[in-house]
């Protein structure tokens, strides 16, 4: 990435608002999985979402804020145990 476009990105987080107030208005199951050694969205954060967002489940993972990119199995693994359960209250 060049540093023009490191500088837009950079820009852009943090032009644009807040969605924490929008949270309780999630009305589906949700999965808030953050990496454990995240700098940029850190365990705090992961957590406040959560809490935000009525019924939402946290997961942690041992990675940093990449998690799909860093471990996709066990970003994989926690979506499916999270889907299974859904199967389960659907029965």
């Amino acid at each position: 990435m060049s540093l023009r476009g490191a500088l837009l990105a950079v820009d852009g987080v943090l032009a644009r608002e807040a969605v924490i107030d929008e949270l309780p208005r999630i009305a589906v199951p949700t999965l808030v999985v953050v990496g454990a050694n995240d700098r940029a969205a850190p365990l705090r954060l992961g957590e406040r979402v959560r809490a935000r967002i009525p019924g939402a489940r946290l997961v942690t993972v041992p990675t940093g804020h990449t998690s799909p990119v860093e471990r996709p199995e066990l970003v994989t693994a926690e979506i499916e145990r999270h889907l299974e359960a859904l199967a389960g209250q659907a029965r």
